[in-house]
């Protein structure tokens, strides 16, 4: 492999703030703390409860059976790895966000979506027994459940619940 596709990768890396570059010494991997953590979950909190309520009255049956044909194929997934569980969620998230047709916002939750996998995957990385790779389709039925009773309060309050795991 030559030279210019490494140095793109590690330029692009750089410019999704994966990797940081010291002149004249090499590439580091940004290291994300626990105060990157809890603003990434208050970033999305801010962009996906937006989301919704600016598109809650756009919500369609097209949308919801979206929605519900994802839940179902995540459902389906058996013995899915860390990274396809992490991209199941993501495509969830953004298929909600998408009913708001902001395209702004969606691509910014994607950026933030994609935080999130990294610090996932580090804390998986790091106590793999016990995390589980089953992907729990509740908090995500909920949603869908309550966009169904045309409920906004309650739906709400499933998609905090879910961006923040209870807390």
């Amino acid at each position: 492999m030559s030279k210019a596709p490494v140095r793109e990768a590690l330029i692009r890396l750089c410019s999704e703030g994966v990797l940081e570059i010291i002149p004249r010494y090499g590439y580091v991997v940004v290291r994300l703390t626990e105060k990157d953590e809890k603003d990434v979950v208050s970033m999305r909190l801010m962009l996906e409860t937006e989301a919704l309520q600016s598109g809650f009255a756009q919500f369609s049956r097209c949308h919801l059976d979206r929605l519900q044909e994802q839940i179902e194929r995540s459902c389906a997934a058996s013995d899915m790895s860390i990274w396809e569980m992490l991209n199941f969620n993501e495509e969830f998230h953004l298929l909600l966000a998408s009913c708001g047709e902001n395209k702004i916002l969606n691509r910014l939750l994607g950026e933030v979506l994609q935080i999130q996998k990294r610090i996932y995957a580090r804390h998986w990385w790091r106590d793999q027994k016990t995390l589980d790779t089953k992907v729990n389709a509740v908090p995500h039925s909920r949603i869908y459940e309550a966009l169904c009773g045309r409920d906004m309060e309650q739906c709400m309050e499933a998609l905090r619940q879910d961006i923040t795991g209870g807390l």
